[in-house]
């Protein structure tokens, strides 16, 4: 019994391990996304401010329809 449980602990850890450097690689090749001064996502067409420069989507709305976009494709 202790040997089944033994061998399930190493099959976790080893899952773990993989999942955790499968996540490491999806955060190295991910794509980061960049202020541009405008809202990221292209079904948008409301301007920022001149001192919103940094921010990404005007809304949480926007962001999660690129979010679901950027899914989909």
């Amino acid at each position: 019994m202790a040997d089944d449980i033994d061998r399930a602990q190493e099959r976790d850890a080893a899952n773990l391990a993989d999942a955790l450097a499968a996540q490491r690689t999806r955060a190295k090749t991910a794509a980061h996304l960049v202020a541009t001064g405008e809202c990221l996502n292209p079904h948008c067409c409301e301007p920022f401010a001149a001192n919103d420069e940094g921010r990404l989507f005007c809304g949480p709305g926007c962001e999660q329809d690129y979010q679901r976009l950027k899914r989909a494709a």
